[in-house]
């Protein structure tokens, strides 16, 4: 998982700034949203190493070093067919030298790479990428309100050349939807509140629906975590399952295939009323294991809902129970709230 990262910092002015930073030892790594370079800094503030990129391969939302030296960095590329917040489309390795050895594109029409990206340990990269669903699809998958819809996915590929990869597991939000909307439409539930497993597909249905943003991963659980923007909510998923299943409801270490492990953030996304605990969420992440204070906790950093409005960084234990979550169906998930930083 990602140890000692604060992977979004951003700062509400009349001019937005974004940056993306990552401590390791005794320096950390940033590099600003839609820029050519990234810096690594001292903890006197001093400038250790400067990469410079291509004007062509400006950094997206989020830079990583990986042992070894070499930078993983989503890039906002040029040209992409969709058109909206957070696209990257393109995903890089940069050596300690600036050479781009593994230069990846994944963008189309119908798809394309957006946001955060994780580094695993075999080599492999978790990916987030819009997938598009037209009026069609959505009328079909129950929604109410038929719209165009972007919904989400993740892939993990292998890099297999300079500008190559292959898709090694692959999860789908829109295998794992529910709606109480139609009985006569597929994914019908009686009780969305009963479901929280799933995602109720007419739960503020836009184009960008979720927006996911932050992803992580958790080897010791083989778990994906990510934050969605719009839903504010963080999910928990099982990796250990295949991609047939996890296009299901069983397998897996927790037996559930794909579904939602856990969720936590805003109880009126699965039909509750409680306690909206999060506004504007990004960079889900756990903390790591040997963190005296919070050791697998996970953690989000909440934009605009800390005191008076003021970003923060919100720290939560989630009730695990093995490779599952401890929580009752048609209650609010627990914990009731957050330690906010």
């Amino acid at each position: 998982m990602k140890k000692n990262l604060l992977v979004f910092v951003i700062f509400n002015m009349m001019v937005s700034m974004s940056l993306y930073s990552q401590q390791w030892g005794l320096y950390t790594l940033y590099a600003p949203s839609n820029s050519t370079q990234a810096f690594l800094v001292d903890t006197n503030g001093t400038t250790y190493k400067t990469w410079t990129f291509g004007s062509s391969a400006k950094t997206g939302f989020s830079n990583y070093l990986l042992p070894g030296d070499t930078l993983l960095r989503p890039v906002a590329r040029s040209g992409n067919s969709l058109h909206g917040g957070g696209l990257t489309g393109e995903v890089q390795k940069v050596t300690w030298d600036g050479t781009v050895v593994w230069d990846y594109t994944y963008s189309s029409s119908s798809y394309c790479l957006h946001h955060d990206v994780c580094p695993m340990p075999n080599g492999n990269v978790l990916l987030t990428c819009y997938e598009v669903k037209s009026s069609t699809d959505a009328s079909n998958a129950g929604c109410s309100s038929p719209t165009t819809i972007w919904s989400e996915k993740l892939m993990e590929v292998h890099p297999t050349g300079a500008t190559t990869a292959i898709i090694v597991w692959e999860w789908k939000l829109w295998d794992h939807l529910c709606q109480s909307y139609s009985s006569t439409k597929p994914n019908y539930v009686t009780s969305i509140s009963e479901n929280p497993q799933l995602m109720n597909i007419n739960y503020n249905v836009s184009q960008d629906w979720i927006h996911m943003n932050g992803i992580d991963y958790n080897a010791d659980l083989d778990q994906i975590t990510f934050s969605s923007r719009t839903m504010n909510e963080i999910y928990v998923i099982d990796h250990s399952t295949t991609t047939a299943e996890a296009a299901t409801h069983t397998g897996g270490n927790s037996g559930k295939g794909g579904d939602f492990l856990y969720r936590w953030g805003n109880p009126a996304a699965y039909g509750l009323t409680g306690t909206t605990n999060f506004d504007v969420v990004h960079d889900a992440h756990w903390i790591f294991s040997d963190d005296p204070t919070y050791p697998n906790y996970l953690c989000g950093f909440n934009n605009e809902g800390g005191a008076g409005g003021k970003s923060s960084v919100d720290i939560f234990n989630p009730p695990y129970d093995g490779f599952n979550y401890s929580y009752t169906a048609g209650s609010v998930i627990p914990p009731s709230t957050y330690g906010g930083f």
